[in-house]
C-alpha cells in the first residue's frame, strides 16, 4: 500500500506530510501503554483534512501532541475494515460465550411453537349443517305469521297482542271488543260448529271452549272483568300436536351434547286430492312441488279460477318460502296500519296482514303508492292474467321496471290483442320478456299470441307462475328448495 487514498467523493482538500508520533511506549510486559511519546523517528504518513483543517500560509507548525489518541490519523478505507473486523470478533465470541449460558441460547434459538405447528396448520372440520335450535318467543301487536287460516276470527274485534315460537304452529293471541261475553261466545260455538271443529270441552270459568281440527288445538277463553278495561277482552291459544312440529326434549338434549338431531321441515307435505292428470307434466311438476312445500291447500283444483285474495296469500307465502334463509329478501306481514292500503279489506280481515304487506312493500298497487283507480281490492274477484303479471314481475326483478311502449311489448311478445292490455301492465310484461325462458307468461300461459289480459287465472296456471323466483339466471326455485332440504334431511341421519 503506497500510503494514498483518493476518496469516492470531490472534496476541496490540500494534502501534507506530517510527521506521525507514537503516542504509546512499551511497558515491562512487552506491552504498550499510553505515556510520553516513544523516541524514534517520525513516520511520515499522507494524511487528508477537510478544509476546516487546512494550515494558513505563514502559520507555524501545529503544537506537539500531548498525548492520547486525538492525534491518530488513519485512511477511512483502514477505519472501516478495522470496525468491520471487531464487530465480526464481538459476534463470534458472543456466540461462543452462550454456549454454556441457556438464557443466552434461548435467544438465538427456533421458536418451539413454530417448530411441530401440523396439528395448528390442519384444516379445521367443516361446520356440520345447521341444526335447529328452541323456538324464539316473539311478542307483538300483529297477527302472527304462523296463525292458522282455519281458526274464526271475531271481526269486531281487535288485536291488542300476541305471542307465537318461530318455526312452530303455536302461539297465543289476545283480542278486545266491545261486545259482551255472551255475543262473544255465542259467535264462536256458531262458527265452530259450521267449521266442523270437535268442542272437547263446554265452557267452564273462564274457558269458552277447547275444540280440534285435525291436528290443530285451541283454546278460547275470556279474562275476568275489570275496571280499567272496557268491553270483553278474550284470548285465542292454538297449537299443532303433530310429531313434527315441536322440539322434543331430545332435540334439546342432543344439542347441548353436540350430536346432531333430526332436521324437522316446518311444513307438512300436502296430498292434493284432484286428478292432476289432464294437466300437462310440465305444470304437473310446478304443482306438485309448491304442494310438497306446504303452500297449496288440500282442496286444489287446478282448473278452478283464483281469487284476488287466494293469489295474493299465495304469492306471499311461496316469496317467504323460496327466500327462507334470506330474511332481508322477505316480505313482511302488516297487521296493524294506521291507513289501510284498500277501503274494502281492514283490520280483522283473514288476510289484511298480507294483502296491507304486499301493498306496503309497493308490489300491488294501491292508494299507498298514489295509484286512485286501486283504492278497492275486490279480494274475492277472479285474478285477471294481467294483474298476475304486474303482481309476480315486480318480485323477480326486484327493483324498478323500465319503460315500455305498446309498440315495444308487441314486437317483444308479438301479442295481437296488445291494445287491450291496461297501461299500467306494459313495464312488467317488458321486463318479463327480458327473463328469458323464465318468463312468467311462458310459464303459466305457454307459447300464445293472445294474452286475453282480462282472462281470468286457473290454479294451475296461478301455481306455475310461483313456482320460480328470479331474473335473468339469478333466481330460486321450488324445485331446489326441496333438493335442499332432502339433502340436509340425509345429513342429518
Amino acid at each position: 500500500m503506497d500510503g494514498k487514498y483518493d476518496p469516492p467523493q470531490p472534496p476541496i482538500v490540500k494534502k501534507r506530510s506530517i510527521p506521525l508520533p507514537s503516542p504509546f511506549l512499551r511497558g515491562t510486559g512487552g506491552g504498550l501503554k499510553r505515556g510520553e511519546f516513544q523516541t524514534q523517528p517520525p513516520l511520515e504518513k499522507e494524511v487528508e483534512f477537510g478544509l476546516s483543517s487546512l494550515k494558513k500560509e505563514g502559520e507555524s507548525e501545529s503544537p506537539p501532541f500531548q498525548g492520547g489518541f486525538r492525534g491518530i490519523a488513519t485512511s477511512r478505507k483502514r477505519r472501516y475494515l478495522l470496525i468491520v473486523f471487531s464487530l465480526i470478533l464481538s459476534v463470534s465470541g458472543g456466540l461462543t460465550a452462550c454456549s454454556g449460558n441457556t438464557v443466552s441460547q434461548s435467544w438465538f434459538a427456533p421458536d418451539p411453537q413454530l417448530q411441530d405447528n401440523s396439528a395448528a396448520l390442519e384444516p379445521s372440520p367443516s361446520p356440520s349443517p345447521a341444526t335447529r335450535s328452541i323456538p324464539q318467543e316473539i311478542k307483538d301487536n300483529r297477527l302472527p305469521p304462523n296463525f292458522p287460516e282455519t281458526i274464526p276470527i271475531y271481526q269486531q274485534a281487535k288485536l291488542v297482542e300476541s305471542q307465537y315460537r318461530v318455526g312452530e304452529i303455536k302461539g297465543e293471541t289476545r283480542w278486545q271488543t266491545e261486545a259482551d261475553r255472551e255475543t262473544v261466545s255465542e259467535f264462536y260455538r256458531q262458527e265452530l260448529e259450521n267449521r266442523n271443529w270437535a268442542i272437547d270441552t263446554a265452557e267452564s270459568n273462564n274457558d269458552l271452549a277447547i275444540a280440534s281440527l285435525e291436528d290443530l288445538q285451541i283454546k278460547l277463553s275470556i279474562l275476568p272483568e275489570s275496571e280499567d278495561s272496557s268491553g270483553t277482552i278474550f284470548l285465542i291459544e292454538y297449537e299443532v300436536e303433530s310429531p313434527g312440529s315441536e322440539i322434543t326434549e331430545t332435540t334439546a338434549e342432543a344439542e347441548t351434547t353436540g350430536t346432531k338431531p333430526a332436521i324437522v321441515p316446518e311444513r307438512e307435505k300436502v296430498e292434493i286430492s284432484a286428478n292432476l292428470e289432464r294437466v300437462s307434466p310440465q305444470v304437473r311438476g310446478y304443482i306438485e312441488d309448491l304442494a310438497a312445500l306446504g303452500i297449496l291447500p288440500e282442496n286444489f283444483d287446478p282448473d278452478r279460477a283464483i281469487t284476488r285474495r287466494e293469489y295474493s296469500r299465495w304469492l306471499f307465502e311461496a316469496h317467504n318460502q323460496l327466500y327462507r334463509d334470506r330474511p332481508t329478501k322477505q316480505i313482511r306481514p302488516v297487521a296493524s296500519a294506521s291507513q289501510p292500503a284498500f277501503g274494502d279489506v281492514k283490520e280483522g280481515d283473514r288476510d289484511f296482514a298480507i294483502i296491507q304487506g304486499l301493498a306496503e312493500a309497493g308490489i300491488i298497487p294501491s292508494r299507498l303508492n298514489q295509484d286512485t283507480e286501486a283504492l278497492l281490492f275486490q279480494p274475492d274477484a277472479p285474478l285477471t292474467r294481467e294483474t298476475l303479471i304486474l303482481w309476480k314481475v315486480p318480485l323477480d326483478i326486484r327493483k324498478g321496471l323500465p319503460t315500455a311502449s305498446i309498440e315495444a311489448v308487441q314486437k317483444t311478445w308479438g301479442f295481437q290483442d296488445t291494445e287491450k292490455i291496461d297501461p299500467k301492465v306494459l313495464k312488467a310484461l317488458f321486463s318479463d320478456f327480458e327473463n328469458g325462458e323464465n318468463a312468467n307468461i311462458l310459464r303459466a300461459f305457454g307459447y300464445t299470441t293472445l294474452l286475453q289480459p282480462k282472462k281470468s287465472v286457473t290454479n294451475a296456471e296461478a301455481a306455475a307462475s310461483l313456482w320460480y323466483f328470479g331474473y335473468q339466471g339469478e333466481g330460486i326455485s321450488a324445485r331446489e328448495i326441496l333438493v335442499l332440504e332432502n339433502s340436509q334431511s340425509e345429513n342429518s341421519e
